[in-house]
């Protein structure tokens, strides 16, 4: 591969956690600091960063990020990233890294170093801050800078066996004297900090962390309203009440869920918790013996490096890891768990305890230990399925009942039906339908030499049009933007020079260094991007990897064996399908949820439901504010697809005239004439 008819450049930014001691702004300083000095086009900023960042994206411009990932996972998407442009696009150069520690942190040394090993054969330069790793001649390996990067590599990964080893040891000691080794303390209770003699020296409030010597971390009852409401689960379920109808019951009551008024990320997307119980919780406090005093440690293992074993730490072994040799959680035998009393009395009575462990080791004999579905072509829409009924915008999982594939709302699974509809659709009539909508998408322009030949067409035009270069498009945008920061910032000084009241000087001021900040920055990446020449692909070269992919659609939509290789290309596609259900009557009066319509969107922004619904957060913008919302991207949630203004157009179905989409989102509205959720429906969804 002939690289040098250009010179491109890659900037991989990596960190485990968001307290690292090397944030990724300073890695991203480090390295375009580099390449200025070494005069080589980067189109990155610390604003992109920020904005990749706040949006959880991995690949934007000359930027690949993994944030909050162990450098031991090695299925990383920015890593992944960086693999994929260096074997796509000739024209990279360079890859900088700040160190080498943060492309990989490997178990298998010899994997990462052949990975590198490759790279650099193929003309790459890896730029560290500690030096360079350039070419390497492929037709004369050198075999002692192979044994280096072994070593090198097998060092990075086994700093973090060691920090493993060192916590599980800690965190052990620490359980036997009943101390907390982490975590927010359970429902009902609080983080105290006690000193050697276990007296209590201060309260935490969650997310707080002391270090102070001779003192550690206890849980102590406090909240008596919620310690009452674990007292009333547990009784519900010794009168043998199931984990769903005990969640539905505190449901019906308003009670507010351990979770309630947090937030957290599920598919990369953070949103806020409903405050709903499902059966998950409910059964988390029935095993949680803290409600008894007791303190336990190691009931289940999930490390990626060390795990709790007889004598403290022990390596994984063969049952640590499932098919693809990734860990995976597994519960610990009783005999490695650690019980001990935490000093404070029990508050339930402990025979009753007892009868309701055992009941639940019945009741879940059947379940416990069955793996969930791992095959990648059983559900090959999992995750790419939206619930759009309601404004829920909640996940649809894929599973079976009876012999039927279903996708069901996560939201009604999640809540045991307190939350949403049993909205469910066939899995195969869905895929069915999505095959045929890809092919028709392609098959509306011809064939594929019609559709090359209009694709030459269009890159060409858009070669000529200077105007539509993304890079001259946002030299002007900064140029406005400036423009605007100037006129505010010479209004704040007007008003500053005559203001008398010290509290609103203050206010101003404050104001005045965030503006005269934000002017910088812009005015700096005004400079660059006038002075970097960054050069953009080829007309021919976007017509064969617009072609490229065309032909794995064509593939996977055509050949029955190729349900594996259809997750990862929608991935690619960012392909999402919402469904919208409504109640319906079947028969003379039994009331059924029915799938009345849906969409195809070629990007998750374009539902119009987004995922997690009214439950997402926004980057801390007000959703409430429009004029906030529409500089932000966001929509007011439409609930009904039927009330939507549809584009495109008609075609005839079944003696009834529909509206369909040529471009995204496409809008489907395949009417049935039973229940969603019950017989075969074919081909009809």
């Amino acid at each position: 591969m002939d690289r040098q008819i250009s010179n491109e450049s890659l900037i991989y930014l990596r960190r485990s956690y968001s307290r690292n001691e090397l944030s990724l702004a300073a890695q991203l300083e480090w390295a375009i600091a580099e390449a200025g000095r070494r005069k080589l086009p980067i189109d990155a900023s610390q604003a992109d960063l920020a904005y990749m960042v706040q949006d959880r994206i991995s690949s934007y411009k000359s930027l690949r990020i993994d944030d909050g990932i162990s450098g031991a996972d090695m299925g990383r998407p920015g890593f992944q990233a960086v693999l994929r442009d260096i074997r796509s696009n000739p024209k990279i150069l360079q890859v900088f890294s700040y160190r080498r520690d943060r492309l990989a942190r490997p178990e298998d040394a010899l994997q990462m170093a052949t990975i590198e090993c490759d790279i650099r054969k193929n003309g790459v330069t890896f730029v560290f801050n500690n030096g360079d790793s350039g070419p390497m001649d492929a037709s004369n390996p050198d075999l002692g800078e192979l044994m280096k990067l072994v070593v090198e590599y097998h060092q990075n990964g086994e700093d973090l066996r060691k920090l493993a080893e060192r916590v599980l040891d800690t965190q052990r000691l620490l359980a036997r004297d009943g101390y907390s080794t982490g975590g927010n303390a359970p429902f009902g209770f609080v983080r105290v900090l006690v000193d050697a003699t276990g007296t209590e020296v201060m309260e935490l409030v969650p997310g707080r962390r002391v270090r102070q010597q001779g003192c550690h971390v206890r849980w102590r009852a406090k909240d008596r309203d919620k310690i009452a409401v674990w007292i009333l689960i547990l009784d519900l379920k010794h009168k043998g009440l199931g984990g769903k109808r005990i969640a539905q019951r505190l449901n019906g009551l308003g009670i507010p869920s351990p979770g309630a008024g947090r937030t957290r990320t599920d598919h990369g997307v953070p949103h806020h918790v409903s405050g709903k119980w499902c059966q998950g919780s409910v059964l988390e406090l029935c095993r949680n013996s803290a409600i008894l005093g007791i303190k336990e440690y190691g009931n289940r293992s999930e490390g990626t490096h060390r795990r709790l074993g007889v004598d403290g730490h022990r390596t994984l072994t063969s049952t640590d890891r499932n098919q693809n040799n990734r860990a995976k959680v597994i519960r610990n035998e009783s005999s490695l768990v650690v019980r001990i009393p935490t000093g404070s009395e029990p508050l339930y009575d402990v025979d009753k305890w007892n009868e309701i462990q055992q009941t639940t080791d019945e009741r879940g004999k059947n379940q416990r230990g069955v793996p969930r579905s791992s095959d990648p072509a059983k559900y090959p829409l999992s995750c790419r399925v939206l619930d759009l009924a309601d404004c829920c915008g909640s996940i649809m999982y894929g599973h079976q009942s009876g012999k039927r594939r279903l996708y069901t709302c996560g939201r009604y699974m999640r809540t045991s039906g307190s939350e949403c509809h049993n909205n469910s659709v066939d899995a195969e009539a869905l895929l069915r339908l999505t095959l045929l909508t890809l092919k028709q998408q392609i098959n509306q322009y011809g064939q594929l030499n019609q559709i090359r030949h209009l694709l030459e067409e269009r890159a060409k035009a858009e070669e000529s049009n200077h105007s539509t270069n993304p890079r001259d498009s946002e030299i002007r945008g900064l140029t406005q933007r400036i423009t605007q920061l100037t006129a505010e910032h010479q209004a704040i000084g007007r008003r500053m020079s005559s203001e008398v009241d010290d509290e609103r000087y203050r206010f101003m001021a404050s104001e005045f260094d965030r503006v005269t900040k934000e002017l910088r920055n812009a005015e700096l990446q005004l400079v660059k991007l006038q002075d970097v020449v960054v050069p953009a692909a080829t007309a021919s070269e976007k017509v064969e990897a617009a072609m490229e992919l065309l032909s794995k659609i064509i593939l996977v939509a055509t050949d029955p064996n190729a349900r594996v290789e259809l997750r990862p290309l929608l991935e690619q596609l960012r392909l999402w399908i919402g469904l919208d259900f409504a109640s319906a009557i079947k028969g003379q009066k039994r009331i059924v949820r029915r799938l009345v319509g849906g969409i195809i969107a070629f990007g998750g922004e374009n539902l119009p439901t987004l995922l997690h619904g009214a439950e997402r957060v926004t980057s801390g913008i007000n959703a409430d504010d429009k004029s906030m919302s529409s500089k932000a991207g966001l929509r007011e949630p439409k609930c009904r697809l039927n009330e939507q203004k549809q584009i495109g157009t008609n075609y005839q179905h079944a003696g009834r005239t529909k509206s369909l989409a040529v471009c995204p989102p496409n809008v489907i509205d395949h009417q049935e004439s039973v229940s969603s959720t019950k017989v075969s429906r074919g081909d009809w969804i």
